[in-house]
């Protein structure tokens, strides 16, 4: 049976969402998985994050990630 990673579960499905969002999206995973696989995406640049205030985030795949994956 294959098996996503961390990573790819956490930003495969959303182009932007809420990091709690992407914690509901992945009931197989912790939080503490997620937030690590977000924090190595941002830390490469795959991922954006936007502070929305009381300590809430939004995620989005970078134009830079969108740029290496689209095909030519």
């Amino acid at each position: 049976m294959y098996k996503r990673s961390a990573s790819n579960r956490a930003y495969h499905p959303f182009t932007r969402a809420m990091v709690d969002d992407v914690v509901f999206q992945c009931p197989g995973l912790t939080w503490n998985q997620i937030f690590l696989a977000i924090d190595r995406l941002s830390r490469e640049g795959t991922l954006t994050l936007t502070p929305k205030g009381g300590g809430l985030y939004a995620v989005q795949v970078s134009d830079q990630a969108t740029l290496t994956t689209q095909p030519m």
